[in-house]
């Protein structure tokens, strides 16, 4: 599912954009703009690339008074790509929303956004941590290292290449989408159940994640 994106403008304007499950970005070089696309609702030009926005679910302009004070963008947790994080903040607002499991608090975008379902999988499985455990039985340090990992994973995937988590000859990613297929590391089929509110897909290998 889409995330919000935000972009600040010059005049002190915001635009803010979620695509939901339809939207999506598209970037072209500026002399190969060619004819609308079906679902254009923004054209951003610079002088090295033009972006499209097509189909997005939410595309309003706010100030930014009207973004302090919007009910669900000035709640959101820090932004996980963000230049500098405030990581204890992050495991503040884990106490305050007290989720009630790993898989539940890495989708929790007032926690600290960003993170979508594809790295909670992949995050947990490479921390080596069950979906179902609880944040209360982890440390503040394993928890900043789960938004660690989440944050190196996905500013590695910045480009415009294929989304992977593993660098490695064969599958991109590590157990998301690999439902009945081998564990990479140990050969345990992977597993996949639907977990949260509302229920997203979660991958697990259960040898490799037991705690």
């Amino acid at each position: 599912m889409g995330k919000h994106l935000l972009l600040k403008l010059d005049n002190d304007h915001i635009i803010h954009t979620h695509l939901g499950r339809e939207g999506r970005w598209v970037l072209k070089p500026p002399h190969g703009i060619g004819r609308p696309s079906t679902g254009l609702r923004l054209r951003l030009m610079f002088k090295t690339i033009t972006a499209d926005c097509l189909n997005p679910r939410i595309i309003t302009v706010l100030t930014t008074d009207e973004l302090r004070r919007h009910e669900l963008l000035g709640k959101l947790g820090p932004d996980i790509l963000a230049a500098d994080i405030d990581w204890p903040q992050i495991n503040m607002r884990v106490q305050q929303r007290q989720p009630m499991s790993l898989g539940e608090m890495l989708l929790d975008q007032n926690v600290c956004s960003g993170i979508g379902n594809v790295y909670k999988s992949e995050v947990l499985f490479l921390e080596q941590r069950h979906p179902l455990t609880a944040p209360s039985d982890l440390s503040a340090d394993d928890v900043t290292a789960l938004y660690e990992r989440a944050r190196y994973l996905m500013r590695r995937n910045l480009g415009p290449t294929p989304r992977r988590t593993r660098w490695a000859n064969g599958p991109k990613l590590w157990v998301y989408g690999r439902n009945k297929a081998p564990c990479l590391v140990c050969g345990t089929l992977i597993e996949r159940f639907r977990q949260g509110q509302p229920p997203r897909s979660t991958y697990i290998c259960r040898t490799c994640q037991t705690h």
